[in-house]
């Protein structure tokens, strides 16, 4: 008896043992070999596999829901709905732009002094930098077929651009107050806030920014000093210009001859490559007439 009972002691500790191997294999298994023991996972993995394509114990082939369509169906609706959620926040952005834009446009002009308020017109530009080194304009993506029409105005936040120089039916090439070629009669708001009528001029850079030199201002004491930072407005040109149109701020006063016409040069408010969403001014046609509307002088 003593010896059965020893020897069923001896089993019942092999058992423990065994299982306690089994145990520790099964938990450094993962650690010791981390993709697995191919072997005997390839045949479990078939098995199953094969078990899954059988309909009666996978309900889910019944209902088409395991077919490589429906399984993508997820993964579509989820590429649907980011690129319908990134087409809201664009508009949303645009729409702020251009509300931004009004507002700033309808401070800088005030409609009480209009006749007749202009029709805006939102463009992007799709080309900021001119191929030409000497020229400066823009290529807007809206034209003719949006009512741009040519010398209309181009205003950024309140601040004059430029002008359409070409319109064709989906594009529109606007030569900037930048350009070589830009002659603008503009206004120079001296200290008293008295208006001093001169011409711009490209002539060099100031910090990097294209600088304009404004000739032909008639000054005199009466006037006010002109001190840097003063603004330089729009004058009414044409019939489709405005005046009060901000174009820039002097920057630097000069007028070594004392002869009353002193030497003035100005920056932009804004750096035209920094900018992709512009607004084009368009003037309502008056009915009576076959003709645009003027400005009020």
């Amino acid at each position: 008896e003593r010896r059965a009972g020893r020897g069923q002691k001896r089993v019942r500790l092999r058992k423990r043992h065994a299982w306690g191997a089994v145990l520790v294999l099964w938990f450094a298994l993962p650690v010791l070999r981390p993709r697995g023991v191919d072997p005997v996972e390839r045949p479990v993995g078939q098995a199953l596999n094969w078990l899954a394509e059988v309909p009666a114990l996978n309900p889910r082939l019944l209902q088409g829901e395991s077919s490589p369509s429906a399984a993508d169906a997820p993964k579509e609706l989820l590429a649907a709905r980011d690129r319908e959620v990134l087409r809201l926040w664009y508009d949303n952005v645009v729409l702020r732009e251009r509300l931004k834009q009004a507002g700033a446009l309808a401070a800088t002009l005030g409609a009480d002094r209009l006749q007749q308020v202009p029709a805006l017109t939102s463009a992007r530009v799709l080309r900021a930098r001119d191929p030409v080194a000497w020229r400066r304009s823009y290529v807007l993506d809206a034209g003719t077929d949006a009512g741009i029409e040519r010398h209309q105005p181009v205003v950024y936040d309140g601040v004059l651009l430029g002008r359409v120089e070409v319109a064709w039916p989906g594009a529109s090439q606007v030569q900037l107050v930048t350009d070589p070629q830009t002659r603008l009669e503009v206004f120079v708001i001296s200290a008293t806030g008295q208006r001093l009528r001169g011409w711009t001029r490209r002539e060099g850079t100031i910090d990097g920014l294209d600088a304009l030199a404004i000739e032909f201002v008639r000054w005199t004491p009466a006037d006010g000093r002109i001190e840097p930072g003063a603004p330089v407005v729009s004058a009414n040109q044409d019939a489709q210009l405005p005046s009060g149109l901000l174009v820039g701020r002097i920057a630097e006063v000069g007028d070594a001859d004392r002869d009353g016409m002193p030497t003035l040069r100005m920056t932009p408010l804004v750096d035209p490559d920094r900018i992709t969403e512009v607004v084009v001014l368009r003037l309502p046609r008056d009915p009576r007439v076959d003709r645009v509307a003027s400005w009020p002088r």
